[in-house]
């Protein structure tokens, strides 16, 4: 039996599926919500990350959390640990289920649990959205690395907009990094060459692949404004 699923099966509340990886809207952020969910540990205390995003996490797990104090959280991906500092947002007791579900802040990230973390998300992000846009995947590069001496964050980023409007695409700087329902916004220091490709990427694709598309964008936000956090090593 996996790690997940000696975990699951002591909260059997949470149900999950093996092929089954869907995109939840977020009036900001969007999260990933797993039908397979992450084994992880929050503190001392195993638990399952059932949906996954750039600022948190929802969970599952038995052992009550402890709100206004922060926890650790770390899950396996890859071969590698990511680890993230949290804070409980809120928690409620699963119905017909023993156990909780609990929403997490990230407030930082340990090491380069932030480049993970967006690695993950760009690894899933790009197995689902061939399921929802013919075209190809090649034009999508990954999210850089974090080089301190090259990337831009905070209110220095800035945002740009793509509308796709009677057939045709507008671009607007903008002020905040909102997703538009007709296209999508990215950090201006990822507005580049590639942004045509991505582009052809979203008109071919379904509504599900738009969205996908959306949450492409925002890594490139959430590493131009440092989210989450990364904690400074002394």
């Amino acid at each position: 039996m996996t790690p997940t699923a000696e975990i699951a099966s002591s909260l059997p509340g949470v149900q999950y599926n093996l092929h089954m990886l869907k995109v939840r809207e977020r009036r900001e952020f969007q999260r990933l919500s797993f039908e397979q969910p992450l084994a992880a540990r929050i503190g001392d205390a195993d638990a399952l990350v059932i949906e996954l995003g750039i600022p948190g996490a929802k969970i599952a797990h038995l052992v009550p959390l402890a709100k206004d104090a922060s926890h650790l959280i770390s899950f396996d991906w890859n071969g590698e640990t990511i680890q993230l500092e949290c804070e409980v947002v809120r928690s409620l007791p699963m119905e017909m289920a023993p156990g909780y579900q609990s929403g997490l802040r990230f407030l930082r990230a340990l090491g380069f649990s932030d480049v993970k973390l967006r690695a993950l998300l760009f690894f899933e992000l790009t197995r689902l959205l061939e399921e929802h846009s013919p075209a190809p995947l090649s034009p999508i590069h990954a999210p850089p690395e974090i080089d301190g001496d090259r990337t831009v964050r905070g209110k220095d980023a800035g945002f740009v907009t793509y509308r796709l409007e009677v057939g045709e695409w507008k671009r607007r700087i903008a002020l905040i990094p909102e997703q538009p329902e007709n296209g999508f916004t990215i950090a201006r220091g990822f507005d580049g060459q590639e942004v045509k490709e991505v582009c052809d990427i979203y008109e071919a694709a379904d509504a599900e692949g738009r969205r996908l598309i959306r949450l492409f964008a925002e890594l490139s936000i959430s590493e131009a404004m440092g989210i989450p956090p990364r904690q400074v090593e002394r």
